[in-house]
C-alpha cells in the first residue's frame, strides 16, 4: 500500500459517522429490546415523548442511545416500519454496528452473528435478482477491514 493510501486510511479511521438502517416486519419495541440484549445492558424504553417518530431507544455499554424510529418510506404495517438510527460512531464501532443490525433482524434461532451476515445491499434492486455469494466470499466491509488490519 502506498504512503498516500496509508495516510488516507489513517484519516478515514479518525472520522465519525451516523448510520440509518431501515427494517420492516419488526416492531420498534422488539428491535430496541433485541439491541439492548445484544449490547448486554438490557436497557430500552419508549422515548417517543422525547424523540418523536414513535421511537423506542436502546443504550449500549457506553451509555449511547440507539434509536428505533418510524419511517414512513418503509413498506409494510405502520407498527412494523422500523429505522435504526445510530449514535455518532467511529471506526472502532463497526463491529458493534454490524452486531446490532444483526440482533435486530435475526430469527430467534440465530444466536450469534455469522461472518457473512453484514451484507449491505440497495433496497432498489428487486427481490430475487441479486446474485448469490459463495460461502467463501467476503463482504466489501470484511475485505476492507482485512486489508486495513494487514497494514
Amino acid at each position: 500500500m502506498s504512503q498516500r493510501t496509508e495516510n488516507q486510511v489513517a484519516e478515514m479511521k479518525k472520522q465519525t459517522i451516523g448510520v440509518e438502517v431501515e427494517m420492516n416486519s419488526i416492531t420498534r419495541e422488539k428491535a430496541a429490546r433485541l439491541a439492548a440484549t445484544f449490547f448486554g445492558t438490557g436497557r430500552c424504553e419508549n422515548t417517543a415523548c422525547r424523540n418523536g417518530y414513535c421511537t423506542w431507544s436502546a443504550w449500549d455499554e457506553s451509555g449511547r442511545e440507539w434509536k428505533f424510529q418510524k419511517d414512513v418510506s418503509i413498506a409494510g404495517l405502520d407498527s412494523e416500519k422500523c429505522e435504526m438510527v445510530t449514535p455518532i460512531l467511529t471506526y472502532a464501532d463497526m463491529e458493534t454496528l454490524q452486531g446490532s443490525w444483526f440482533a435486530a433482524s435475526a430469527k430467534p434461532e440465530q444466536k450469534a452473528m455469522p461472518p457473512e451476515a453484514a451484507v449491505f445491499t440497495s433496497t432498489s434492486v428487486p427481490r430475487g435478482t441479486r446474485p448469490k455469494r459463495s460461502e467463501t466470499s467476503q463482504t466489501s466491509w470484511q475485505a476492507t477491514k482485512t486489508s486495513w488490519q494487514a497494514h
